[in-house]
């Protein structure tokens, strides 16, 4: 099944870095667009199916989250990733409760990008078999959990902390 991404950024540097750091996953099955612009985005986002939104937060015309919101309209599973500059908390909370998967400051840190590019598209395979349910993984589960605190006076959660 392919995956649709669409980059968003209006500095060309960034495209070709974040569409260079996508193709070393050599996933035939990741099909990789890019916008220059907020308008471009939705013009792409009309001709294809888009399953993650990668977009900087400021573009020219339309914030990040705006553009976002209207691919949604689109394609209500898309998936997005915020790539910013914008150290304000109140646009960070913004894009965070408008259903983010992930915010990147720039310089994007392009391991952790790769990451949550493959978690977000499912690419993702644990090499641990799924757990079986029933009363075995209870049991496994009751044996292997341990008291966070062992302690005959109790714990407090300052007192794991260094002194300030």
């Amino acid at each position: 099944m392919d995956s649709n991404v669409l980059l968003v950024d209006d500095h060309r540097d960034i495209l070709r870095l974040l569409h260079s750091t996508l193709d070393t996953l050599k996933k035939k099955e990741i099909k990789i667009s890019d916008a220059p612009s907020g308008e471009e985005a939705l013009l792409e986002s009309g001709r294809h199916k888009i399953d993650l939104l990668i977009t900087d937060y400021m573009l020219p015309g339309i914030s990040g989250v705006e553009l976002m919101h209207k691919v949604r309209a689109r394609h209500p599973e898309v998936k997005t990733i915020f790539i910013t500059g914008m150290t304000d908390k109140k646009k960070r909370d913004e894009m965070l409760n408008a259903g983010a998967l992930a915010i990147f400051d720039k310089p994007v840190p392009l391991a952790d990008f790769l990451d949550v590019v493959e978690r977000g598209l499912g690419l993702v395979q644990t090499i641990f078999p799924p757990e079986k349910t029933g009363e075995h993984v209870e049991e496994r589960h009751a044996r292997t959990l341990r008291p966070a605190c062992q302690l005959p006076t109790g714990c407090s959660s300052r007192s794991s902390l260094p002194a300030q």
